[in-house]
C-alpha cells in the first residue's frame, strides 16, 4: 500500500483529529481537510485521479464514514463511475440520523 494514492475528505482539521487520540495520518495522503475541505459530490474526480496517476476508476475503493445519506453518496459515486464502495455507518431501520442502504434494503419498494 505504500504506493497506493489515498485521498481523504474531512471537514475537520487534522490537528483536531489528533487531539482526540490516535489517528491515521500519512504523508503520502492528499487531505481535503479543514479550510481545504471539499464534499465528495463536489470533488473534480477526473482531475484528482489524473494528478495521482489513476486512469481506471474500477481500481478505486471509496470508504465512506461521513454520516451522510448513503443513497445520495451511492448516486454521486456511480455518476463518477466508482464501483467499489464501503459504507461504515449502515444504520438499521429506526436508528441513526441519516438514511442508510441497510434501511433501504429492508423496505419493500422499487429499486432506485
Amino acid at each position: 500500500m505504500p504506493n497506493t494514492p489515498i485521498i481523504s475528505l474531512t471537514p475537520h482539521h487534522l490537528a483536531k483529529c489528533l487531539l482526540k487520540g490516535p489517528a491515521y495520518v500519512d504523508q503520502n495522503c492528499t487531505y481535503f481537510a479543514g479550510k481545504d475541505f471539499v464534499d465528495f459530490g463536489n470533488v473534480n474526480w477526473s482531475t484528482v485521479m489524473k494528478e495521482h496517476g489513476v486512469n481506471d476508476s474500477s481500481q478505486v475503493l471509496i470508504f465512506f464514514d461521513d454520516h451522510q445519506n448513503e443513497l445520495k453518496r451511492l448516486k454521486q459515486a456511480l455518476k463518477v463511475v466508482f464501483s467499489h464502495l464501503v459504507f461504515e455507518d449502515t444504520y438499521d431501520t429506526g436508528t441513526g440520523y441519516h438514511y442508510s442502504l441497510r434501511q433501504r434494503q429492508k423496505l419493500d419498494v422499487e429499486p432506485f
